[in-house]
């Protein structure tokens, strides 16, 4: 392949580029403003002389992005990829004003490696800094004895957590009136059942079921199924 087929090739990767970037910028995916783009970098020496020369053709475009525009024209452009050497009796021999440009084109292909190199210097002095360091630990030591000399606040012998964690009282066995007798315990015979519940009136029962509120007993001596709750 020859040498012009070559540089065309790259040429229209760099136009394919900087189309790209227009249209991501403004919308417009037009190769011939990307063309037009990069002939007015090719007449200007400078960024500056190329910021220059956008503004008078109307393209109003921010720093940032010319900016960029610049540093993919010096990147893949063919005719700045490669030094043009001048030859003298036969021998190759930089050109000084080759090495200008070449510097200048690397200033605007990294800004950042462009600037010169400054002395660090700690914002906060070391004696600041160490007395800070001191304070933190003097209050990590305090809160570690307080945290030893305070007893635990849930802490409680293994039966009070016992009955905490208890559900429901424990069931109780229901006293029964001694069988084998006409007469029980509580004063009153077998045979004689009231109708109703006489008010203050001592009544045997059995436990029919415990809630958390109290206990259910059926009464005896009471004609039918008569229930109350005993506390």
């Amino acid at each position: 392949m020859a040498h012009d087929d070559i540089y065309n090739l790259e040429f229209l990767s760099l136009v394919a580029k900087i189309t790209q970037e227009i249209d991501n910028h403004t919308g417009l995916n037009d190769k011939t403003l990307a063309e037009f783009v990069i002939d007015l970098h090719d007449k200007s020496k400078t960024l500056a002389d190329f910021k220059g020369k956008l503004k008078e053709a109307g393209a109003d475009f921010p720093e940032s992005f010319i900016e960029n525009i610049d540093r993919l024209v010096l990147t893949l452009h063919p005719k700045h990829k490669k030094k043009n050497p001048v030859k003298t009796n036969g021998k190759a021999k930089a050109n000084g004003g080759d090495a200008l440009e070449e510097k200048d084109k690397q200033k605007r292909m990294f800004p950042g490696l462009a600037l010169t190199d400054q002395e660090w210097e700690p914002t906060v002095s070391k004696d600041v800094l160490l007395k800070e360091v001191d304070d933190m630990m003097a209050q990590f030591e305090s809160s570690s004895k307080r945290s030893r000399s305070s007893p635990r606040r849930d802490a409680s012998p293994p039966a009070k957590r016992q009955r905490r964690t208890s559900l429901s009282p424990p069931r109780r066995r229901s006293v029964s009136p001694p069988r084998g007798r006409d007469r029980g315990s509580y004063g009153r015979s077998r045979g004689q059942l009231d109708e109703r519940p006489v008010l203050f009136k001592i009544y045997g029962g059995r436990v029919q079921g415990l809630k958390e509120f109290g206990a259910f007993i059926q009464l005896e001596g009471v004609a039918g199924r008569v229930e109350g709750m005993s506390r």
